[in-house]
């Protein structure tokens, strides 16, 4: 049985949603924000899994919105085995430079909106690649498939069952909104997020499981529009770039001139830090002559 949680992010309900897989090794597919730690540990209760029960914490990325609570989540659940790309591992051991850079961010707005994280023990923190396989028991899994371009270190989970718990990899989707694309800085790659989007097609899954938000299940329907949408976000910010335009006049063409990318104003992470790591891509793209 998979289970849809709220992450609250922001304190918010319907912006950012946990997977939790009941099978024989119950997993939670991310964790939200440390925040919401408690919130969803209750979600997690209130199913009958108790402390002892979760297995697993699987992350599709180490952003702050998706992996914050890990930590937090881990003291709770002190048997789970926390899951992530190998570049991320070492960031839950230690935080210290995650936790820097997203208060960069976010500056006076961090602690009410994420909190402060905490570490994990090196010992519970397991680094997977493309093709390994997370064990559910009784013959479920999750397939882990490496899905750069919205970050270097983003898995997308396929189950045995044909889910694909796709993170941000495939775009931001709240409620009625198309899909927008999730570019912030400083890893969003055009190239990549579109390889990425390929190979979980490719993948030929049933559901996609978003992180923003909730499942959709006009798999590819939502993959032509994810593909749409990215191509004519990374071509509106490209343009206004030429024109001489700034960032934030840049965000002003975007909402009106690439009506596939959805409502700007539904992005998690704020039109202008989206539109920055676009911004951020195509300098170092000319720089290396992309």
């Amino acid at each position: 049985m998979i289970r849809i949680l709220d992450g609250y992010l922001g304190n918010e309900p319907g912006l950012t949603s946990l997977y939790l897989i009941e099978s024989h090794r119950p997993v939670l597919i991310d964790a939200s924000t440390a925040v919401s730690a408690e919130r969803v540990a209750m979600q997690i209760r209130e199913t009958g899994i108790g402390p002892d029960d979760l297995a697993a914490i699987a992350l599709t990325h180490i952003h702050a919105d998706h992996a914050g609570g890990a930590g937090a989540l881990a003291k709770a659940f002190p048997k789970a085995t926390i899951y992530v790309h190998p570049k991320g591992a070492r960031h839950l051991v230690d935080p210290t430079r995650l936790e820097a850079s997203v208060r960069a961010l976010y500056v006076d707005a961090y602690d009410e909106l994420m909190g402060a994280l905490t570490p994990i023990d090196a010992g519970r923190v397991q680094a997977v690649s493309d093709g390994e396989r997370i064990d559910l028991g009784e013959g479920e899994f999750l397939e882990v498939l490496e899905t750069p371009g919205h970050a270097k270190h983003h898995l997308t989970f396929i189950g045995s069952e044909g889910s694909a718990y796709t993170g941000d990899a495939v775009g931001i989707g709240i409620g009625d909104v198309s899909i927008q694309p999730a570019t912030p800085p400083s890893d969003f790659d055009l190239d990549l997020a579109l390889a990425s989007i390929a190979k979980i097609r490719e993948a030929d899954p049933t559901q996609l499981m978003f992180a923003h938000f909730g499942r959709k299940l006009d798999v590819d329907e939502t993959f032509d529009l994810a593909e749409a949408s990215l191509v004519d976000w990374v071509e509106v910010v490209r343009a206004a770039k030429a024109q001489g335009l700034s960032v934030e006049e840049a965000v002003v063409q975007l909402d009106a001139n690439a009506p596939r990318a959805a409502a700007p104003a539904a992005s998690v992470m704020g039109t202008r830090t989206n539109v920055y790591g676009v911004w951020q891509y195509l300098d170092q793209s000319n720089e290396m002559g992309k």
